[in-house]
């Protein structure tokens, strides 16, 4: 009968620990913006770009503050899935300036570093990139974007 006891003794006090540690876990802010499925591809002279960021700088004021850019790294088929707050979990609806850069690893004295930027330098300005995006409501495919020398 004894160990009976403890055992629910343990129980609460497990109980109460767990219910301690969710009061304490930080809540998601309640004016995060809302966001939608976007889905891409990229090529560089034709060909994939795996490894490449995409970042996509919102140009609508009512998300300049509001929305870290949506971003994304492309896989080895060329495609990509924004992510805004979780993974590939989209990009808020609106308007859109375009960067990519890719940045292959290279190996230096044993260490893995990423290497100089291997596009066009005027890709990785929002203002010089001339890659745009809107982003609708519902699932977004987004036409190829098309990088050149």
């Amino acid at each position: 009968m004894h160990s009976t006891n403890t055992l629910s003794f343990v129980r609460t006090a497990a109980a109460c620990v767990l219910l301690a540690l969710c009061g304490c876990q930080e809540s998601l802010p309640p004016d995060r913006v809302p966001v939608v499925p976007v889905e891409g591809a990229l090529t560089f002279d034709g060909k994939p770009v795996p490894g490449a960021l995409v970042v996509f700088h919102p140009t609508d004021a009512a998300l300049l503050d509001k929305v870290p850019p949506p971003r994304a790294t492309v896989r080895e088929d060329g495609t990509f899935k924004l992510t805004t707050y979780t993974a590939d979990d989209g990009a808020p609806v609106g308007a859109y300036q375009v960067t990519v850069e890719w940045r292959k690893l290279v190996d230096k004295d044993g260490d893995v570093k990423a290497g100089p930027n291997v596009l066009p330098e005027r890709y990785t300005r929002p203002k010089t990139s001339g890659l745009v995006a809107r982003v609708v409501e519902g699932a977004n495919r987004l036409p190829q974007f098309v990088v050149k020398r």
